[in-house]
């Protein structure tokens, strides 16, 4: 069932320096990530999972590309910890109508 109301967006986001943008946290249902650092600069990818740990998944170099699947409830990090923003494109695949998108400062203060 869940395979059928699955479906795929595309987005061109830009996280300005050292802030995180986070996707995802309170769907119902996992989704399918696929991240591609189009920058000059290597990125921080993260999972914070349903009960509010973070873990640490890697760095995703420029042009390169990574697919991660989410289980319901958690989030994608991607953190920026560069003095100058950096341009990601992500595919999302799964139920999205209702997950969650914004950014963290520094101080992880939801900003936008």
């Amino acid at each position: 069932m869940a395979q059928e109301r699955a479906a795929a967006t595309h987005a061109r986001t830009i996280i300005p320096a050292r802030q995180t943008f986070v996707l995802g946290g309170k769907e119902a249902g996992g989704f399918q990530l696929t991240a591609r650092n189009t920058s000059r600069s290597t990125v921080e990818l993260l999972e914070r999972t349903a009960t509010g740990d973070t873990l640490r998944i890697g760095f995703l170099e420029p042009q390169k590309e990574v697919q991660r699947a989410f289980a319901p409830g958690t989030s994608a990090l991607v953190h920026n910890p560069a003095a100058h923003r950096v341009v990601m494109r992500f595919q999302v695949v799964g139920d999205f109508r209702s997950l969650p998108m914004y950014y963290l400062n520094a101080n992880k203060q939801h900003i936008w």
